[in-house]
């Protein structure tokens, strides 16, 4: 269920491709975390998991996604 488009370079453009309601809001949640000043690993690892348990191949999309931003 993971994007097909791999032009795809932020976590925004990559919501505005996913079709499932459920993982769309799984993935708000985890960009709205993600923007948070003051980010702590305890409250983004639920996300995260959250996401992987509902779709795997969106998750290793995402882990992409987050770990090229801000080159």
């Amino acid at each position: 269920m993971g994007s097909e488009n791999k032009d795809i370079d932020t976590i925004e453009g990559y919501i505005r491709t996913v079709g499932n309601q459920e993982l769309k809001a799984v993935l708000l949640k985890l960009k709205n975390e993600i923007r948070k000043s003051g980010l702590l690993w305890e409250d983004l690892r639920p996300v995260l998991r959250t996401l992987l348990a509902k779709d795997k191949d969106s998750f290793m999309d995402v882990l992409v996604l987050l770990l090229n931003e801000n080159k």
